[in-house]
């Protein structure tokens, strides 16, 4: 297909016709230049997007094309064209956050592809990692406190945005963080009902990743007198995210969060020394280190946070402050606890 035709799209008629082509010619052996002329073509027709997925709920031309680019290798282009990358996946988040999750069934879809190439792209350049908390942390914000997503779907957007924090500048996110404080205490809230640990987690580190300094207690101080009221946490909890320097987050986030889940009902966590999942020992016993098994009351799960030693030595490159395998009761037959 020749992509100058997305040159002569002027209605979304047009858009439909050019992305049919596209779907219909397998688009996985599309080729594609990666320039500006790409990115400006992609720029012409970013709100067609938004309406073909309102109409037949589907990726259409541009983001298909922008999967391409993504999957382009590691190279100075990409310090070129990130801002303008960037710029598009905002204009889609923005509205994602604004129109799309408000009125369409299969939002997810659509922006569960924006998150992939978020992850994608934080690797191909060492100024993309800021250049995209800029650019997309207030939208990833906005939509993990807004009511829509379910567990899992807010847990995966603070997954994206924890993966690019963890590898941009503290100047950027010191400089964006007084802007954003109404999205933590929204987030802090939720915590209380979230009932899964592992998305606990993800939301602990988006707060701690953006707590700055925070290993000044003052700081910490500051930040639980809005975020952490003694009658909802807990005085134990209050207490450890006060005198905890955060400098460990695995095991000061998990003391943290057993304390305050201590005060509920929703998350059950047990001390384990060797787990068994079928024939496989994710535990076996002999490790110098505390787990935790977690009985979540969402989606009827059981969690395992792996420490980041073992995400390490399991290759998982985007891993973010810790990772978990979970469990599901629809997926359990027999579940045995013994001393």
């Amino acid at each position: 297909m020749d992509l100058a035709k997305l040159k002569h799209v002027s209605n979304l008629n047009d858009y439909i016709s050019v992305t049919q082509e596209i779907v219909n010619n397998s688009h996985k052996n599309l080729k594609i230049q990666f320039n500006m002329s790409s990115v400006l073509l992609l720029k012409k027709v970013r709100s067609l997007e938004i309406e073909y997925f309102n109409k037949c709920e589907g990726n259409g031309a541009a983001l298909i094309l922008f999967e391409r680019m993504v999957e382009q290798p590691v190279s100075k282009t990409w310090g070129l064209l990130g801002k303008e990358l960037v710029a598009l996946l905002q204009y889609w988040l923005d509205a994602m956050r604004k129109h799309l999750i408000k009125h369409s069934h299969h939002w997810w879809t659509f922006l569960n592809s924006l998150l992939k190439f978020i992850k994608s792209m934080r690797v191909k350049d060492k100024s993309l990692p800021d250049i995209l908390v800029e650019g997309t942390a207030e939208c990833l914000l906005d939509l993990a406190t807004s009511s829509e997503p379910d567990t899992a779907q807010r847990c995966e957007i603070l997954y994206s945005l924890n993966l690019c924090c963890a590898e941009s500048s503290r100047e950027i996110r010191f400089a964006l963080r007084t802007h954003f404080e109404g999205y933590f205490t929204k987030l802090a809230s939720l915590l209380a009902s979230c009932g899964h640990l592992p998305t606990q987690y993800c939301m602990l580190e988006a707060l701690l990743r953006w707590l700055l300094p925070r290993h000044d207690a003052s700081v910490r101080q500051a930040a639980a007198s809005r975020w952490f009221p003694a009658e909802v946490v807990g005085r134990k909890a209050l207490q450890l995210f006060l005198e905890r320097p955060w400098q460990n987050f695995f095991q000061d986030a998990r003391d943290f969060l057993n304390a305050f889940n201590a005060t509920g009902s929703l998350v059950t966590s047990f001390l384990c020394r060797k787990i068994t999942v079928g024939s496989v020992a994710v535990l076996s016993g002999t490790e110098k280190r505390e787990t935790w098994l977690d009985l979540n009351s969402r989606y009827d799960s059981a969690s395992v946070v792996l420490d980041p030693r073992l995400v390490d030595a399991l290759c998982a490159r985007d891993a973010p402050a810790c990772e978990s395998l979970i469990l599901h009761a629809r997926d359990v037959t027999t579940l045995q606890l013994t001393r």
